[in-house]
């Protein structure tokens, strides 16, 4: 299914992994990508160790490793189908998108010393390097429409995914360590810099690989469209363009036309380690919005500071469609904090998600502090800035919450829903309940959850 207009559908909220039954062996899952469609069907991806169950089958049936890609029916969360794969070291799947019709893309990277496996397509192993790779599914029978890895010779990755549909191409977005093949052709190179890698949505076929000019190491996280054009965030280190960094700092970039040329970039930073993890755009293209991670405090190179609370805390910036920046926020308290996720609703709304531990803080209001080790939060406002909340979510003990690896922007993610209010998911570890729910299943090792909030609380 897929295409037709969405029906407003009860709030629900889904845990999965080795405690969904049937109790499986200890096991990790972790959700990394997260979508919804324009009927409200949503996909949820990720990376596994072991096997676990969506609901329609299992997983994998070994403790072997692999990435895995789920649909959920749009009124319970109900799985509608799943695909998988497996390799002998780390493969995920870390951003996915959808088109017009329903069909899913997506894409991550494998780090497998054999060859690596999805859904029935075998890709050459990559010596234990992070390759990236490149997919499609067709809804209307869940077949592998064309499937393709990009050979780097050094390290590499792709986060992010975005349908360009008024050009029919699928845009992904990360980092390019090296000379590039795809399809045994040369693609391109680069040195640790911004890839931008645009394919043919029907065949799969190269249409661009652009790089944004960097001297030092630099990583594209995330991408939307806005309005025609692309809206691009992520960090880097040294310079990119004409900016120069203190450490990483983050970066929004607006790229215009059919060659996705720069039309404008702009900074946020201070004299720790920034990240952008997410950006969000008004479909005009008058409007964006970027959220992430800031240490301390933080300015945009067009001077307006992003005062912290804390060690670390999430942030929220909103520029105009010529990148000046309105407004920029903290949001966060004493601890370690971040934001992974923005989205904006039909209705003028902004939310902004993230995780916090111990207070939470955004301008002059203080939220419920944190019950489990590491809460989420939720900023709902109008897009202008006016009427904020704070909301949390997550567990009631230490044990409980949220679980953050190393790469915090890639553990929540938030997608709006065509109906109205946002989709969430994220990993956990321990006893987890979501608004209006009893506990969420859990034995042990990482599990993960799927919440559609159709009203914050």
């Amino acid at each position: 299914s897929g295409g037709g207009g969405a029906v407003a559908p009860q709030p629900w909220s889904r845990g999965f992994g080795n405690g969904t039954p049937p109790i499986l062996p200890s096991s990790n899952e972790d959700v990394h990508a997260l979508c919804v469609d324009d009927s409200g069907f949503v996909v949820v991806a990720g990376g596994r160790q072991g096997a676990f169950d969506l609901g329609d089958g299992l997983i994998a049936q070994d403790s072997s490793t692999g990435p895995w890609l789920g649909v959920l029916e749009p009124s319970r969360g109900l799985a509608r189908g799943h695909w998988s794969g497996s390799g002998s070291g780390t493969e995920e799947i870390l951003g996915v998108a959808v088109d017009g019709a329903g069909d899913i893309y997506g894409t991550g990277y494998t780090a497998s010393e054999t060859d690596f496996s999805f859904a029935g397509q075998t890709a050459v192993d990559s010596d234990g390097m992070r390759q990236p790779f490149v997919f499609k599914i067709k809804r209307s029978d869940g077949s592998i429409a064309w499937f393709k890895m990009l050979q780097v010779s050094g390290a590499s990755s792709t986060f992010a995914i975005t349908v360009d549909r008024p050009r029919g191409r699928v845009i992904v977005v990360g980092d390019l360590n090296g000379p590039a093949t795809l399809d045994g052709v040369a693609a391109g190179t680069g040195n640790s810099e911004v890839l931008l890698l645009a394919l043919d949505a029907t065949t799969g076929a190269k249409v661009s690989l652009a790089k944004l000019a960097a001297n030092g190491v630099s990583e594209a996280r995330t991408v939307t469209m806005m309005g025609t054009d692309l809206l691009v965030g992520g960090r880097f280190m040294g310079t990119l363009g004409t900016l120069n960094a203190r450490g990483y700092d983050g970066f929004v970039a607006r790229l215009a036309g059919d060659d996705y040329h720069l039309r404008w970039l702009r900074q946020v930073g201070g004299s720790g380690d920034d990240t952008v993890a997410a950006v969000a755009a008004d479909p005009a293209g008058t409007t964006a919005f970027a959220a992430g991670k800031l240490v301390a405090s933080a300015q945009t190179d067009d001077l307006v500071m992003i005062p912290g609370f804390g060690r670390a805390d999430g942030f929220v910036l909103r520029l105009d469609g010529d990148g000046r920046t309105s407004y920029g926020w903290a949001i966060g308290g004493a601890k370690d904090d971040g934001a992974t996720g923005v989205s904006l609703g039909a209705s003028g709304e902004l939310f902004v998600a993230g995780y916090y531990e111990g207070d939470l803080r955004y301008d002059d209001l203080v939220g419920e502090p944190a019950q489990g080790g590491r809460d989420v939060f939720i900023l709902t406002a109008m897009q202008d800035g006016t009427s904020p909340m704070l909301h949390r979510l997550g567990g009631a003990s230490v044990e409980g919450g949220l679980f953050a690896p190393p790469n915090e922007h890639r553990d929540l993610r938030m997608a709006a829903h065509p109906a109205g209010g946002v989709v969430l998911s994220g990993t956990y570890e321990g006893p987890f309940a979501l608004p209006g729910q009893m506990a969420l299943p859990y034995t042990s090792g990482l599990d993960f959850f799927v919440t559609l909030l159709l009203a914050v609380p």
